[in-house]
Parts: C-alpha cells; sequence; structure tokens
C-alpha cells in the first residue's frame, strides 16, 4: 500500500513538472484549437447561410424571366454580382441575363454582363463559355481588336479548342489567314480527334486560302 502511495505521489509529481514546464503551452493549444473551431462553425453558418441567401434570389429572377420583368432581372443580377459574387448562382443568373439582352439586342448591357463573368467567376468553365459568347456579342459590334484582345489574355491558361477555334475566326476577319491556320492547326490537336470540333473546322479549313 505504501508502494502505491509512493508511485502515486511520484506521478503527481511528474504532472506538477510538465505542468510548471509547459503548462501555459498546452492551455495555449487548447485556446487556439477552441477558437479554430469556433472561427470554422460560424464560417459554415456564414457559408450556409449565403448559400440559402443567392438560392432565393436566384428563384426571384428565374420568376421575373418567366414574367418578362426585365428591371427585376436587372435588379436580382446587380444583388448577386456584389453580394453574393462568390456563389454559382451569380455566374449563372448573369450568364442567363447576359442571353436575354443578346436576345433582345442590348448588345451593349450583354458585353457587361459577359465581362463581369470573365473578370469575376471562379468557374474556368463558365468562363470559357462566358469568353466565347461574348467575343460572339463583340463581333457583332464591330469590336475586333477588343475581342482578340480577351482571347490573347488568359492569364496563363492555355486556350480550349473552341477558344482556338473562336480566335482563327477573328484571324479571318482580319484577312491573317496564316494565324487562323496555326489556331485551327491547334484546335484540331487539343480536340483529340473530337467529331464536333472536326465539323466545326471541316468549312472553315476550306475557305483558307492556300
Amino acid at each position: 500500500m505504501a508502494h502505491y502511495d509512493l508511485q502515486e505521489q511520484d506521478q503527481i509529481s511528474n504532472l506538477k513538472y510538465i505542468w510548471n514546464r509547459g503548462g501555459k503551452y498546452i492551455v495555449f493549444i487548447f485556446i487556439i484549437l477552441f477558437l479554430a473551431y469556433v472561427i470554422f462553425e460560424i464560417m459554415s453558418f456564414y457559408q450556409k447561410d449565403k448559400s440559402i441567401k443567392s438560392a432565393f434570389i436566384y428563384d426571384s429572377f428565374m420568376k421575373a424571366k418567366e414574367k418578362n420583368m426585365p428591371s427585376d432581372m436587372n435588379k436580382y443580377s446587380l444583388i448577386l454580382q456584389n453580394d453574393f459574387k462568390s456563389t454559382e448562382y451569380a455566374t449563372i443568373v448573369t450568364l442567363d441575363y447576359a442571353k436575354y439582352l443578346v436576345d433582345k439586342k442590348k448588345l451593349a448591357l450583354a458585353e457587361n454582363q459577359l465581362s463581369w463573368v470573365v473578370n469575376n467567376s471562379i468557374d474556368t468553365g463558365l468562363i470559357n463559355i462566358a469568353k466565347l459568347n461574348l467575343i460572339n456579342v463583340l463581333i457583332d459590334e464591330n469590336k475586333i481588336a477588343k475581342a482578340k484582345q480577351i482571347l490573347n489574355t488568359t492569364n496563363g491558361q492555355h486556350l480550349t479548342p473552341l477558344l482556338y477555334i473562336k480566335r482563327g475566326d477573328l484571324y479571318v476577319i482580319m484577312n491573317n489567314f496564316v494565324n487562323a491556320k496555326k489556331d485551327y492547326d491547334q484546335a484540331k490537336k487539343d480536340s483529340k480527334n473530337s467529331q464536333e470540333i472536326a465539323q466545326l473546322l471541316q468549312l472553315r479549313t476550306m475557305i483558307l486560302p492556300n
């Protein structure tokens, strides 16, 4: 029994020693972990709340679109762009609104919407869709140089086959057939024998001068 008491006292002494040497660091670590947990919970709640609100605004936009209420469509698009720009809903609504504006022949407004997606979206796929549509709008507005600038500004990213085709089209408009052929060839190479890309290129390569 006495031996047990001595062992117990020895363990207590060791704990006191450890606490005296590093107790404050242990408390500090626990505080950091606790704060990290609290921050994580707050951020999770914030993101969930943001997602719910942006979904509600998206639904409001779609209802305004069904009722053909362009002023409300513009209002909801601006709310998402300004307050919920990091959400996917902001990009989707802006693209949808841009399409509506193109159908209404309001090309300058559509250009603004598509430019917002290109500059603010974090979804590479949706950015490329916006670029393709933006270039079409700029061509219709006869802003060829600006359209080409968009394709030359890739932030180090490789162009997709469709974007190479679109840049080739711009070169054709500018009578720069040598560079047009280079972009068409690059699109074919990167497409990995895609039938869709092959069909798009077939007529284009036929009309290029030898």
